[in-house]
């Protein structure tokens, strides 16, 4: 785990060593953000059970806003599908998240509610939550399709994400013999790495993107 957080922290600083002045400012004050999200996830867990690597999808909505060039705000609604080793599991997404803004390039600080559409029905199960609050950072970029003609492309990101409220079941509780299985609770905090697009549909409304020069 501690080798994965200091992957993660080393490519975000790379990523900002990068000339920030070369391209428009995509995150001009005032201007609304929204379209599609596609994501690839892959993750795994801490804690009392240990899950095997999973992988799976994020697909839905975003949308976000600039207050200035340096400050903004974004929020999504994605369908979550991931596969793991024995089960497959469906979650609603909501991430929302503050932005630090700079040119074509943003850094992103918040929180993913995962809420579980899929019910597991494990005879050894006495109670299960799949429902949990995620801790959220995410660098993103964006590139242009036309620079000439003013249009912006697809804003790639990397999002990562680890559990702060954590997922749970509890097993036992059943007679065997005539004695009493002691009941066991098991507490474990997943945490995922995302590499996700997302189309920027609001630059055909915006008035004011794109009017300024290159710094």
């Amino acid at each position: 785990m501690g080798k994965f957080k200091f992957s993660i922290i080393l490519l975000v600083l790379l990523s900002f060593t990068l000339n920030l002045s070369a391209q428009e400012d995509d995150y001009e004050a005032g201007q609304w953000h929204f379209g599609p999200h596609i994501g690839l996830i892959i993750g795994s867990s801490t804690g009392d059970f240990r899950q095997d690597l999973s992988w799976g999808y994020d697909i839905g909505v975003y949308a976000g806003y600039s207050f200035t060039d340096l400050l903004g705000v974004n929020l999504s609604a994605l369908y979550g599908n991931e596969d793991y080793v024995v089960s497959k599991m469906d979650y609603l997404k909501i991430p929302a998240l503050f932005l630090l803004q700079f040119n074509s390039r943003h850094l992103g600080l918040g929180f993913q509610y995962n809420h579980a559409l899929t019910k597991q029905d494990g005879l050894e199960y006495l109670s299960y939550n799949n429902n949990y609050l995620s801790g959220i950072i995410e660098f993103g970029y964006i590139y242009m399709f036309s620079a000439d003609a003013g249009i912006s492309g697809i804003r790639s990101l990397i999002r990562v994400g680890y559990a702060i409220t954590p997922r749970s079941y509890t097993i036992g509780g059943q007679v065997v013999g005539g004695v009493t299985q002691a009941k066991e609770k098991f507490d474990y905090n997943p945490y995922f790495i995302e590499f996700a697009m997302q189309y920027n549909i609001g630059q055909f409304f915006n008035d004011k993107k794109y009017t300024r020069t290159r710094r």
